[in-house]
């Protein structure tokens, strides 16, 4: 709510009374005070103003503030009429005082609101902030976090067509070790089986086996869809040179070499 609307008068009284609950302060001695303050400054509405000319998200609290030394002997509305807006409409300013104030720079920050988003169930804004932070950070491990976080999101969406080639792009990057390959291969071969391309998804399954046959259920995927399939190879994108040409640590699932370059002739070979 401050983000969505600053100097919001209910908002800084509740969190003032949060912060004094965090300093081991007790919100009760100051109750009192607060509901005087609130009696003492009346609302009352603009004088000439149509709603029009009015910002529709001008608080009644805000202008309480401007118009309090009117003197004018009303009672304060109730509590709840300062929060009188849909989720849409708070959400959307709340966006909009994001954009101000974090830069598209500020990779951790739109990683965190992109899992914020997600855990709310808002899979396109959330989509949204992992490229946003993914553009960020470009060839960093945290461009891996994102791809991960994307493919997962694409697929819980539905679209587990585009969820395969972002499962195949985080495979490929060089910081795709450890555990990280299994599970990218085995979320890139439940892709498969939902875009109903079994071979493909009991050849990556097979690969994740081939790592660790006690991976989450991979054993169990691999012998339901051999009882009725066959796999069907599935090349994986070369994974990304590391820095100073060194092979790395970790395990990592196989990929294909790339087709051969051709190689610049040699005066004097026959």
């Amino acid at each position: 709510m401050m983000i969505a609307f600053p100097g919001h008068a209910r908002a800084s009284e509740l969190m003032a009374r949060l912060e004094a609950l965090e300093s081991g302060e007790s919100p009760e001695a100051t109750e009192a005070e607060d509901a005087a303050t609130e009696l003492a400054v009346p609302v009352v509405p603009a004088l000439g103003e149509s709603p029009a000319e009015r910002d529709a998200f001008v608080l009644a609290s805000e202008l309480a503030g401007e118009f309090g030394d009117l003197g004018v002997e009303q009672a304060a509305p109730p509590v709840e009429e300062d929060f009188q807006y849909s989720v849409e409409e708070v959400f959307a300013e709340f966006k909009k005082g994001l954009a101000k104030v974090v830069k598209p720079e500020d990779v951790d920050t739109h990683y965190d609101l992109g899992i914020a988003y997600r855990e709310m169930g808002l899979i396109d804004d959330a989509l949204h902030e992992f490229a946003v932070a993914r553009e960020g950070c470009l060839g960093k491990k945290r461009e891996l976090d994102c791809l991960t976080m994307t493919g997962m999101l694409q697929f819980q969406k539905g679209d587990a067509r585009a969820a395969v080639g972002t499962f195949k792009q985080a495979i490929a990057s060089e910081h795709a070790v450890g555990e990280v390959p299994k599970a990218l291969g085995f979320e890139l071969a439940m892709a498969y089986e939902a875009v109903g391309e079994p071979g493909k998804a009991l050849y990556h399954f097979q690969r994740v086996a081939g790592l660790d046959e006690k991976f989450r259920d991979v054993a169990a995927h691999v012998e339901r869809l051999s009882a009725t399939t066959s796999p069907v190879a599935d090349p994986l994108p070369s994974a990304t040179s590391r820095p100073g040409g060194a092979a790395g640590t970790g395990s990592r699932l196989p990929v294909a070499a790339p087709p051969p370059a051709a190689k610049p002739r040699k005066v004097g070979y026959v």
